[in-house]
């Protein structure tokens, strides 16, 4: 009998805590052979990037359903379920799918003898949900870098890389070149890739890499501009537009781009979802979670802030893991609010929030404001909603799993792409 539902999320939480993250796709092919080679059976649209590739894997997936086509669509990590991580035309796939899907990966892992993570099982399972459906295209999002990412397995035909930026040093390297080089490995041939502004070094990288590929590399800003249709998006930031302009190159440039129409694209990026990205969720404070875990990313959010928080107090929720440059993004967010709340994630590798706050020393971006520290995020929401007062905005930011933790608890949703 196959295991329940609760006991399948427990065995992979269990992998995730002894094997962590290993990158590498030796280990993911014999188990893919087992299962049928789902890989090599799906039209794919693949997505890296430092910041922004999960927007714009959800705006192809919105415009592709537009246009009437069958979607698959992989992004990670979660925020309030695990099936969120796989969609099939708009839709969660269900627990039992799950159950049974990572129940024919175990028996193909046994089989082959490979022991993979909780981020390959879930790819392979993706994949081969893409398949069972019958989907005209998947689009699947990297999970980290792209050269030794598990999803780095398919050959896609049309890549974007949204962004390069500096996060996952360890793994990816810690200047724009080394990060450029990884996320370029998802480059194949004959595949055209569409990247952002990226910086000169990382530029460089990028021109190299596909080159020896034999891809064709399409800057934004060089090679096209930002397409009216982009400024129709309806995500909030001002950095959305850019990714929208990658992936209306994407479609055009799409082997399947030929049956979509402006109209199409027009709707798709108008009605897009995409939870936790600069979304308020209640009001009276206003209350917007983002999911800013970088410099990178928590510079976005603050040339975004005039825009959707204009009138009013405002009031950052910040917490983060301890192994990010926290530092950097309060740098970036502290100043341009009227107080800071910093909170602990509830997570093994939650940076302190006492020890962000003792951090700061004059002339730092915290004599500026009045700085508190609580020990859990719903103490923290909910004195920071307080010290907002019913005019005012509350901002919360510094790590996806943050925004995990407080959505269900800040929008009174447990499905957060429910409209």
């Amino acid at each position: 009998m196959a295991a329940s539902y609760a006991a399948t999320l427990g065995w992979l939480d269990g992998l995730d805590a002894a094997r962590g993250m290993r990158l590498g796709l030796d280990r993911l092919f014999p188990v893919l052979e087992l299962l049928g080679s789902p890989h090599k059976r799906l039209e794919v649209v693949h997505v890296a990037g430092t910041n922004g590739k999960g927007s714009s894997a959800a705006m192809l997936d919105s415009i592709y359903r537009e246009a009437g086509l069958s979607t698959g669509l992989y992004t990670s990590p979660h925020l309030c379920s695990f099936t969120e991580r796989i969609r099939v035309d708009g839709r969660a796939i269900g627990e039992n799918a799950v159950v049974l899907g990572i129940d024919r990966v175990r028996g193909a892992m046994e089989a082959s003898g490979a022991e993979l993570t909780y981020f390959e099982i879930a790819t392979v399972l993706a994949l081969m949900e893409f398949v069972a459906a019958g989907v005209d295209l998947a689009i699947v999002e990297v999970g980290l870098g792209g050269r030794l990412d598990a999803t780095n397995v398919v050959d896609g035909r049309v890549g974007l890389i949204t962004s390069i930026g500096l996060d996952h040093g360890a793994e990816l390297g810690t200047t724009f070149g080394a990060v450029a080089r990884e996320k370029a490995g998802i480059m194949k041939a004959g595949m055209t890739v569409l990247a952002g502004r990226v910086a000169s070094e990382a530029l460089v990288e990028l021109e190299a890499a596909a080159a020896t590929a034999g891809a064709r590399l399409r800057l934004l800003g060089r090679d096209f501009e930002v397409c009216d249709a982009a400024r129709s998006v309806g995500l909030a930031g001002a950095h959305q537009v850019d990714n929208a302009a990658l992936v209306c190159e994407a479609v055009q440039r799409g082997t399947v781009g030929g049956r979509v129409g402006q109209d199409a694209v027009r709707r798709g990026l108008t009605a897009v979802r995409w939870p936790a990205r600069l979304e308020t969720v209640s009001d009276a404070p206003r209350l917007i979670l983002d999911s800013a875990h970088n410099p990178e990313g928590a510079a976005a959010l603050s040339r975004a802030l005039t825009d959707i928080a204009p009138h009013g107090p405002r009031v950052l929720g910040f917490g983060t893991m301890a192994d990010k440059d926290w530092s950097t993004m309060l740098d970036h967010l502290v100043p341009l609010f009227d107080e800071a709340v910093l909170v602990r994630p509830d997570q093994p590798r939650a940076a302190s929030p006492t020890l962000m706050k003792e951090s700061f020393v004059a002339p730092g971006p915290a004599t500026l404001v009045p700085v508190s520290a609580f020990d859990t995020a719903a103490d923290g929401l909910s004195y920071a909603a307080e010290r907002a007062g019913e005019k005012g905005t509350v901002v919360v930011a510094g790590s996806i799993f943050l925004a995990a933790e407080l959505y269900e608890l800040a929008s009174g949703r447990s499905d957060p792409f429910a409209a």
